[in-house]
Parts: structure tokens; sequence; C-alpha cells
């Protein structure tokens, strides 16, 4: 695959930025070594990072999960529930399904292409 330039896309008013880097280079930089991951998102930069080797639409919308969680401030909460987490996912999906799914095809489109 060649090198595709950083995606930004707009996501809930907030611009995120997406990479993907060869699977070599995603273990060294994220520090991943011997662990199992396909992608890392850092909330606090609003950057998401694929490994080249990983790139799917299934991984694409782990990592899309995450950002619209992230971007629902849970994180100051100081506990969730079993039922608080469900409710949480549910509302994504029932809000945010459509949105998923076009972000998820404009981002293997850049970085397939």
């Amino acid at each position: 695959m060649k090198k595709k330039p950083k995606l930004v896309l707009n996501i809930k008013g907030i611009d995120w930025t997406f990479n993907v880097q060869t699977e070599t280079a995603f273990r060294k930089m994220h520090g991943l070594n011997g662990k199992n991951a396909e992608a890392i998102i850092y909330p606090h930069d609003r950057e998401v990072y694929f490994s080249s080797v990983y790139l799917s639409p299934y991984s694409v919308r782990h990592e899309l999960a995450h950002v619209y969680v992230a971007s629902t401030n849970t994180s100051s909460m100081t506990s969730m529930t079993v039922d608080d987490m469900e409710e949480l996912f549910a509302d994504i999906i029932g809000e945010h399904l459509d949105q998923i799914q076009e972000l998820t095809s404009k981002i293997l489109n850049h970085f397939l292409r």
C-alpha cells in the first residue's frame, strides 16, 4: 500500500485526524510491541491511527465507535453502570449509524484507493 496523507474529518463539530501506518511503524510509535491492537485512538489529540495490515471496515467502525464515545464526555463520569453503557451505545447507534457508515466509506476510500 502506497502511503497516503492523513485524512481530517469533522465529526460532531470537531476535526479528527486519521492516519495509516505500516505495521512496524504503528507498533513502534504507539509502544504496542507484543500487544494485540489493530488501531489506536488518542481522544485528547483527536487522532486515530490504523495499522495498514488491519485496515478494514470492522477496524474503522470500531475506532469510530471510540470517537463517538469520546465525544460524549463520559471520561468525566465517576461511574457507569452496565445499563448506562448499554444506553450510551444504543444512543450512538440510533443517532449516528448512518454517519458512521458514511465515514467508514470515506476513510477506506481515502486510504485504499
